[in-house]
């Protein structure tokens, strides 16, 4: 075994060259004085503080095997060929400069890869240069500072590994990893616990849980958390339409991203009316395009865009004047959308009714688990058909209600899931990656006989959680304490609001459940002069759709390139995946 600290960074080589125990500072138990600790009094690793990083997983990661402009990788995992770490420590940039010239001149067996300066936060490249070369989109004056903060003068530090060569000890190769990087990239449990505890959606951070930024006392103003989160009372954040389409204000645009992508949705104010049916003109198209990308998506069956109003022989129930339940839209395709937009036109004074409705999806599937776990193992384990089948549209999708993360990628061990079968809490208790809900737009079920039963108990049960329209009554025979503790939790967090002329009200559809209330209009009233107010009659919105990978990449990049050392966590999207958050809030 092969120990060795330097500046809070204790590392033993275990396991016969397999594994490398690192104890980063953040995970010392005691802030020991570091002139205790020298090299001839180092302190046992204890395994439960310290990270492992296995030989496959630092071998593949080799700086040397990234193309630096690209950040593609020149080998796959599989062609790991069994090398083993004969020995690791921690120098300082400056030294490692030194060292690999001295390495380099004594014959290492392949070229030494320097990750400076040091791959940006949230960077899954353990190099830097894919940034900071010449195809970079970052500002000159974000990558003078990232140079100046990385040069070998600074307070960089490297993991400096010998690899062994059965065939020539001579030669064998050196690799270094920039410190920060491979903690930023942990697996011990720890670590993976930390990643879930940022992103995993929870009631805690639903709709109704940030209504405490609301003041009853001022209902038609915005307000105001602190000078940089502006909500309305409603809950949400608020941005002008001038600022992030045509004014261009970079911090307003972040801060409608951070409200979409935190609290599930955000209201634009001030949008004008569409003056033309040119679509490069449309208000809500400009928005969309704004935030995915410079596109628009999934307009085969309605259209980029797309008329919300009461029509005959509607081929939507969403063009008619009924209520619509919270559902997510074309859940029958493989990516269903990411963003909605829905602009309101008109609410005419004469319309009663028409609430927009919002239910956080993932947050109600957390609380499903807490309530009832075996119904929420049920819609995890049974798959759904959503279907769309009408003239010109012949879409199916099978997928479960509830998904959640691969059990090798969650914050259980190996062992600990090898036998989850036998342990119901330890087989769901994972990050939920997705919610999957869409009751008008189901086909018949195609499950075991023995679940069948069992499906449409967990079904109706979680039904409950997110629609305030069912009645307390239940067909199952359920307690009703219990499935009062499903309604209440639908009156608690489902955030309902009139939507008013030239608001937009945009959302993740990934993760946000959104519906209405149902509408109808009085008898016209005329105005004192004996004219019908125009739309005085009409609930019309104006929607779009964008993708979710590229209105996420729009946010990421918009992030990274204006603060690119910055900490930032994404709340899961939904979209069955989950991100690895960046290592300055580790």
């Amino acid at each position: 075994h092969h120990k060795h600290y330097r500046r809070h960074h204790h590392i033993q080589v275990v396991d016969n060259g397999r594994t490398v125990q690192i104890q980063f500072p953040s995970q010392k138990k005691n802030n020991d004085d570091e002139n205790e600790l020298t090299n001839t009094s180092i302190k046992t690793i204890q395994t439960s503080s310290a990270s492992t990083f296995h030989a496959a997983w630092l071998w593949s990661n080799d700086p040397s095997n990234i193309h630096p402009t690209s950040g593609q990788r020149y080998h796959s995992p599989g062609s790991y060929d069994g090398s083993l770490v004969m020995s690791a420590s921690v120098v300082e940039a400056s030294e490692a400069v030194a060292l690999a010239a001295s390495d380099q001149k004594n014959g290492s067996r392949s070229p030494v890869v320097l990750p400076i300066p040091p791959p940006l936060p949230g960077c899954c490249h353990s190099v830097g240069t894919v940034y900071s070369v010449g195809n970079s989109s970052l500002p000159s004056s974000i990558l003078d500072e990232s140079k100046a903060a990385t040069t070998t003068t600074s307070q960089q530090k490297l993991l400096r590994v010998v690899w062994s060569n059965k065939k020539d000890e001579k030669q064998n190769h050196i690799s270094y990893y920039d410190i920060k990087w491979l903690e930023s990239w942990r697996y011990d449990q720890n670590a993976m616990k930390e990643r879930r505890l940022k992103t995993e959606v929870t009631p805690d951070v639903s709709l109704r849980a940030i209504h405490h930024y609301v003041s009853s006392d001022n209902k038609n103003k915005i307000c105001s958390s602190s000078k940089h989160d502006k909500r309305g009372n409603d809950g949400l954040i608020h941005v002008d339409y001038n600022d992030v389409v045509h004014g261009a204000n970079i911090n307003e645009l972040l801060r409608l991203f951070q409200g979409i992508f935190s609290d599930g949705a955000a209201i634009i104010r001030n949008t004008p009316r569409p003056t033309s049916d040119d679509p490069d003109e449309i208000p809500a198209a400009m928005l969309g395009r704004t935030l995915g990308g410079g596109s628009l998506s999934h307009g085969t069956l309605y259209g980029d865009i797309f008329h919300v109003k009461s029509m005959p022989d509607a081929n939507n129930l969403a063009y008619t004047s009924l209520p619509l339940s919270p559902h997510q839209d074309l859940a029958y395709y493989e990516s269903m959308p990411g963003l909605q937009l829905l602009h309101c036109v008109d609410m005419g004074r004469n319309v009663v009714g028409g609430e927009s409705v919002l239910v956080d999806g993932m947050a109600a599937a957390y609380k499903l688990r807490q309530l009832a776990p075996k119904y929420f193992r049920t819609l995890v384990e049974c798959p759904t058909m959503f279907i769309k089948q009408r003239d010109g549209a012949c879409m199916t999708y099978l997928r479960p209600c509830i998904v959640l993360a691969a059990k090798g990628g969650s914050s259980k061990g190996g062992k600990e899931v090898a036998n989850d079968r036998e342990s119901n809490e330890d087989y769901i208790d994972r990050e939920i990656v997705a919610v999957n809900w869409s009751p008008p737009f189901e086909g018949p079920l195609s499950i075991h006989s023995d679940l069948m039963e069992d499906y449409y108990k967990a079904y109706a049960a979680f039904e409950r959680m997110i629609d305030t329209s069912i009645s307390a009554a239940t067909e199952h025979g359920d307690k009703e304490s219990a499935m009062d503790e499903f309604s209440q939790y639908a009156f608690e967090y489902t955030w309902e609001r009139r939507l008013q002329p030239g608001e937009i009200l945009v959302f993740n559809n990934q993760r946000m459940l959104h519906g209405r209330r149902g509408f109808h209009v009085n008898e016209i009233v005329e105005s004192k002069g004996g004219d019908v107010q125009e739309g005085a009659s009409t609930r019309h919105l104006i929607g779009v759709y964008t993708n979710i990978d590229d209105t996420l990449n729009t946010y990421r990049t918009l992030l990274r390139d204006n603060d690119p050392m910055a900490s930032n966590f994404i709340r899961n999207v939904g979209n069955g995946t989950s991100f690895v958050p960046k290592y300055c809030a580790l």
